[in-house]
């Protein structure tokens, strides 16, 4: 498949988006392979994949630089950057700030993400939008 024909494709399975419109967060869009954290380690993490988890945990932030993008399927809460606050809005976070500050598009609050999503399946994120679908492959 040519660069072109990615942007052309017309998802295979769209995800659910009504709650991801939203809980979305970035300047660009992202396209990349899926890695969903479940199926596999977090240590076969490619540069340029976008990452899919239920929860964006602590022990996950040091590979946030190599993604393309973040998918996190919990709505919360989520842990401040000041110790002992916790927040219902994953936009006031640290790991929303961290994210932000990376340049790397993310989206929250999209339940059944790591089901819907396998990894190797094409993903594209327009966090502008709030849209996001799927290519699957095989």
């Amino acid at each position: 498949m040519t660069s072109t024909d990615v942007l052309t494709a017309r998802p295979q399975h769209p995800v659910d988006l009504h709650l991801l419109a939203r809980g979305s967060s970035g300047d660009h869009e992202a396209w990349g392979d899926a890695r969903v954290l479940g199926h596999g380690p977090v240590a076969d993490l490619l540069p340029g994949e976008i990452l899919i988890v239920d929860e964006l945990t602590t022990d996950l932030l040091g590979f946030l630089p190599i993604c393309a993008g973040v998918i996190i399927g919990s709505a919360g809460p989520w842990e401040s950057p000041i110790p002992g606050i916790i927040h219902h809005d994953f936009s006031r976070s640290g790991a929303a700030a961290l994210l932000r500050s990376l340049d790397i598009p993310h989206a929250w609050d999209v339940p059944g993400a790591t089901a819907a999503i396998r990894t190797g399946d094409l993903v594209h994120l327009d966090p502008a939008t709030g849209t996001l679908w799927t290519l699957a492959v095989g």
